[in-house]
């Protein structure tokens, strides 16, 4: 991904917020577990409602690790954005001494 540092970071915080929102239907999925059935139905429907949870959760991690790739990648942008004028200046000054013609 290419762009500006600032929408890099942007992008990284919008996804964090949806690892947040998946937490919270996950929490919201996960209530339904608390309904009083006794049957083998609402024990299968309980299990199911476990792997959702379960699912959901690791999405929300898969979130997380994006944001924090994205942030980690907003820095690696930044850290070239920063040396470019140091290189444009190195390179300037090497054609200005007969270097690189």
């Amino acid at each position: 991904m290419v762009g500006r540092p600032e929408d890099i970071r942007r992008l990284a915080r919008r996804v964090a917020l949806e690892a947040e929102q998946v937490r919270e239907v996950a929490a919201q999925v996960s209530a339904t577990r608390s309904v009083p059935w006794q049957s083998a139905t609402a024990s299968a429907f309980r299990d199911s409602v476990t792997l959702c949870v379960l699912s959901l959760h690791h999405t929300a991690e898969l979130l997380d690790t994006a944001a924090r790739v994205l942030l980690a990648h907003a820095s690696a942008v930044q850290s070239v954005v920063d040396a470019l004028p140091l290189v444009g200046g190195a390179v300037h000054h090497g054609r200005h001494r007969g270097g690189d013609r």
